[in-house]
């Protein structure tokens, strides 16, 4: 496949995932996964005659707009191997030393792919190593995850899974198609909450147009896609844990409105998509109000921070806080481009103290 066609398809994909974050949280299993292989197909036929429009396509897919990287504290490291219960943010405490086991891993699962093929590492989480393990499917064995690409055309992503048949003997079980440019993410974690870890990949687009993320979960003796999700930002954690009937891990999404503003939302799975997790929000809000915070110290007049600076200290359970802050924001409003997010908004945070 051509590098333009990839982009094309890359640029499709990308509508593809934004669609589903702006209409829905998530696609549920095996018919988002028919879905998205039919609109693939498509794609690779018709791109052969626009291939000028690809290149044009590709080119501002990676743009100068600064990266959500250099703007969000980025989470803490992980090692090689799943933590079903561990964090983006902060966990340190849990990394390991894999020694001479990860190069041998590597060149074992090198062996079952493609001559000439390079294994991709992911941008996030920090410190994610280029092939990472977890028990999918509760055998007991751990199974292995890679992304690989071809030197002659890195763009053209593709994930594997391997089991270990004999000791040091990998076969790939499962394989499926890359949606974006890079692998901006990989990480196991138990979504679902019924202790088998889930895998997350995040294809990146452009920094300016954001990533998409796969969560495939082992079912019915197979990889089956459970949900997608478009992001700029993404960290996967554990908010919950004095919480009960609700073992999985939260997934935090932060996507760009305008400049250096995001919009954050924390899900949860609740079969059979991904919901908003309010329960949590008092855990994970206070860390989006002091990014704005810091923001507004160098652009205090920026309307649209005061605005979600009002969003994270509501969620925070700080409702006088929020309200000052949307005066704040109605002030610096002149012509009135906000009123109506700032008039919902404040309806919201009054409806629910009059209801409480």
């Amino acid at each position: 496949m051509s590098i333009a066609e990839i982009s094309f398809r890359n640029f499709f994909a990308t509508i593809f995932y934004f669609s589903i974050t702006l209409s829905a949280p998530s696609a549920s299993y095996n018919k988002a996964a028919e879905e998205r292989k039919e609109r693939m197909k498509e794609m690779s036929r018709i791109a052969v005659w626009i291939g000028l429009l690809a290149a044009v396509v590709a080119v501002s897919a990676c743009g100068a707009v600064p990266s959500p990287e250099n703007v969000i504290q980025p989470p803490g490291k992980t090692g090689t191997t799943a933590d079903t219960q561990g964090s983006d943010i902060g966990d340190e405490s849990k990394q390991e030393d894999p020694g001479d086991a990860v190069p041998d891993l590597e060149s074992a699962i090198l062996e079952q792919l493609p001559a000439g093929v390079t294994l991709v590492a992911p941008k996030q989480p920090e410190g994610a190593e280029t092939v990472q393990t977890a028990d999918l499917d509760g055998d007991g064995t751990e199974e292995a995850v890679a992304v690989y690409a071809a030197q002659d055309n890195p763009q053209a992503l593709h994930a594997v899974l391997l089991k270990e048949e004999t000791e040091g003997a990998w076969s790939i079980v499962w394989e499926t198609e890359g949606s974006g440019f890079e692998l901006d993410y990989a990480k196991f974690a138990d979504i679902t909450g019924d202790g088998k870890p889930e895998l997350l990949l995040g294809w990146a687009f452009g920094a300016s147009v954001g990533s998409g993320l796969d969560i495939f979960t082992w079912q019915n003796g197979e990889m089956a896609l459970l949900a997608q999700q478009g992001y700029h930002r993404i960290e996967v954690a554990n908010l919950h844990e004095e919480e009960a009937g609700h073992p999985g891990q939260e997934i935090a999404v932060w996507t760009k409105d305008t400049g250096n503003a995001f919009a954050v939302e924390v899900y949860k799975w609740e079969a059979p998509e991904l919901v908003p997790a309010e329960e949590v929000y008092p855990a994970y809000f206070p860390k989006v109000a002091a990014y704005y915070e810091e923001l507004l110290k160098e652009t205090p007049d920026a309307a649209v921070l005061w605005y979600y600076l009002a969003d994270a200290q509501w969620k925070s359970g700080s409702a006088e806080e929020a309200l000052a802050s949307l005066d704040k924001a109605r002030s610096l409003d002149a012509d009135g481009m906000w009123k109506d997010r700032l008039d919902s908004l404040e309806n919201a945070i009054k409806g629910q103290s009059q209801s409480s």
